[in-house]
């Protein structure tokens, strides 16, 4: 399945993005493919849904969100060095305290700092936060049955 998948367009006429674009850019590709993996296993789902307010006082948006279910999904990527898990304790606090449905995280790549997806799965109440995947656990997952 993750074959047929095309996450990275290769042959792109643009120059390689910088750092944090190109962050962003795996990071939303990632979040298609997740998308679209669960549209075929028959789950209606919206990308960048609002569920409320955060721990500060903005917007609460989820990366996905199955209304279905409901459930809210995460996905936090990094396949470079950066900064994806210093915002592991932000992302756990709001699960906590501000997410009106249970929640699965997708945390992975190659940039992520030992111990911190390990941190992060620390944090699993069984109630708010459902779980912490990388992206071949979480399609095992899916596969059988959210």
């Amino acid at each position: 399945m993750l074959e047929q998948i095309q996450l990275f367009n290769t042959a792109s006429p643009t120059p390689p993005a910088a750092g944090g674009t190109r962050a962003n850019d795996s990071g939303r590709a990632i979040e298609q493919a997740i998308a679209d993996f669960l549209r075929q296993q028959g789950h209606a789902v919206r990308r960048h849904a609002p569920l409320g307010t955060n721990i500060y006082g903005g917007g609460l948006i989820a990366d996905l969100y199955l209304p279905d279910k409901p459930l809210a999904i995460e996905i936090k990527w990094q396949d470079s060095r950066g900064s994806v898990d210093e915002k592991f304790p932000y992302l756990a606090e709001n699960i906590r305290r501000a997410y009106p449905c249970p929640v699965v995280v997708v945390a992975d790549g190659a940039g992520i700092r030992p111990g911190a997806i390990e941190w992060l799965r620390g944090q699993v109440d069984g109630r708010k936060l459902l779980g912490v995947y990388t992206l071949q656990e979480f399609f095992s997952y899916a596969l059988r049955g959210l």
